[in-house]
């Protein structure tokens, strides 16, 4: 056996994080583990990684059959053959990616003892394109966006295989990448593991998960509830097993109005930004429209470049009545449209803050007679919004960064609705999301349609978009190529759509 943990344990102030955790992974094995957020999954690979400790006495590791000593230190666990990719990446963000992509090895000298620049950058750009990056070595890892972050994180991993790598750990490594880079990490995993190397993939994706391993277990309350040897549990088991309950079926779409010309929300003529080439779309009240693409398609572009996030300018945008001249935030805001983007992270949550702070944003109309704050007014009506969002624990002086994913992006949607917009738009909206929490988020989507809220979804997660939309866009080099509603909504059908790699035509999609 590769790799075999018994009996770990983690206390936080008397709460169990991992409760008597047995795992082992045969060598070349790919083992999938999931679980919803708080199960323990980031924990368990801390103590592997050596920055956690277990419980005193708590358990066991061995690597081909001799054991670590525990505590796990850093050290011990790169000399034992660990290598992972965490959540937070650790990149050096000041640094250009060449510097970035040997910071697991040492830099290559030349004959008199000095890097060899040349060939660093070379070696570099010859692994960007092997998983077709969209960036170069140069640039500053500081100028990218989450999902190229991401990849070059994953490219430095991918970069050191060799003897010395036993057991590969990858923390939610494909979180907001798009298909095609999905599939690029994909096929690096499968490269390692033909390899011999053992490789622990930590996913909320159950379909990535499913395609991706050989076997699968699941953390829920700290504790392994679901576990496989040689074959692979369905989907319902997994969902089951996550959540406690027996997968329910995806609740229906709600009904929406199709005159155009009676419920428009949003009309746009020819949007142009650097990479969207002249879309034109209507927005009906009601609806959910989703807009999908591959990493070339401009399909990411479209959301920032409607609210003017990134430069974008339009022949006419016609916003609930309100004609839209100039393009920017503050004039989408008064148009009644807002807009979640996919790191929020970055761009979204007031880290430090609280939940009450974040919901409330810094406007506290409704809630400060003559201009006076009342804070006991606020928690007030964020503990009421919070129980009804369904934000847990459900407390308003918690600080957002202690929540979940699933939380934290349920506390920028009661952000959201408190503006009581007209027209939403919602960037990668179950990004890094588990599975009971894409229930709940989806509910609150097409709670929002129900409520004649125009909704326009991007997502790199296809099966999403088919379960939530009543009409999807597909884009191709920065062009619509094709708009599916109702029933032709389907998988493999947006798939080809996708993949389709022949040049759109000048036929516009009828949108």
């Amino acid at each position: 056996m590769r790799l075999c943990l018994a009996g770990i344990s983690k206390s936080f102030r008397g709460q169990r994080a991992l409760d008597d955790v047995h795992l082992c992974l045969e060598a070349g094995e790919i083992r999938g583990l999931l679980g919803p957020n708080g199960s323990g999954k980031s924990t368990l690979v801390r103590i592997l990684a050596g920055s956690l400790s277990p419980d005193r006495g708590a358990g066991s590791v061995e690597v081909d059959g001799e054991p670590l000593p525990l505590p796990v230190s850093s050290g011990t666990a790169r000399a034992a053959g660990f290598r992972f990719v965490h959540q937070d990446l650790a990149l050096v963000e000041r640094r250009p990616v060449v510097e970035n992509l040997a910071l697991n090895r040492s830099f290559m000298r030349n004959r008199i003892g000095l890097i060899d620049w040349r060939k660093e950058r070379r070696y570099a750009e010859s692994l960007l394109s092997e998983f077709e990056a969209s960036f170069g070595a140069n640039d500053l890892v500081a100028d990218l966006s989450g999902a190229q972050r991401a990849l070059c994180a994953i490219m430095r991993a991918f970069e050191v295989v060799g003897p010395q790598m036993k057991v590969l750990v990858l923390d939610e490594p494909t979180v907001g990448l798009p298909p095609r880079h999905v599939e690029l990490i994909v096929s690096a995993i499968k490269r390692v593991a033909s390899l011999g190397i053992s490789v622990l993939f930590i996913s909320h994706s159950i379909e990535e998960s499913l395609r991706t391993c050989h076997t699968i277990s699941v953390l829920r309350d700290g504790r392994i509830v679901l576990s496989t040897s040689r074959s692979l549990p369905n989907h319902a088991e997994i969902v089951e097993a996550i959540t406690g309950h027996s997968a329910r079926p995806p609740a229906a779409k709600p009904a929406k109005p199709v005159q155009a010309g009676i419920d428009a929300a949003l009309v746009v003529h020819r949007l142009r930004s650097q990479v969207v080439e002249g879309i034109d779309l209507v927005l009906h009240r009601s609806e959910i429209c989703g807009i999908v693409g591959d990493v070339n398609s401009g399909a990411a572009e479209v959301l920032p470049a409607l609210y003017g996030a990134t430069a974008a300018n339009a022949d006419s945008m016609v916003l609930h009545g309100r004609r839209i001249v100039r393009i920017t935030p503050r004039e989408c805001r008064r148009g009644g449209m807002v807009y979640i983007p996919a790191d929020r992270r970055r761009e979204a949550l007031l880290q430090g803050l609280t939940v009450r702070e974040n919901i409330i944003g810094g406007d506290s109309s409704g809630l400060a007679p003559r201009g006076i704050i009342r804070l006991a007014r606020e928690r007030a009506y964020t503990e009421e919004l919070i129980i009804r969002i369904g934000i847990t624990p459900p407390h308003s002086e918690r600080l957002v960064d202690h929540l979940s994913g699933g939380n934290q992006q349920k506390t920028i949607l009661a952000r959201t609705f408190r503006l009581n917009p007209l027209v939403m738009l919602l960037q990668e909206p179950t990004q890094g999301v588990d599975v009971g929490a894409r229930e709940e988020i989806a509910a609150l989507i097409r709670g929002a349609a129900g409520l004649g809220i125009a909704l326009l979804v991007n997502s790199t997660e296809v099966a999403e978009l088919v379960r939530l939309c009543h009409r999807v866009i597909v884009l191709r080099h920065g062009r619509q190529v094709a708009t599916l509603t109702g029933e032709d909504i389907t998988l493999g059908g947006l798939r080809r759509l996708i993949h389709d790699d022949r040049p759109p035509t000048d036929a516009r999609a009828d949108l």
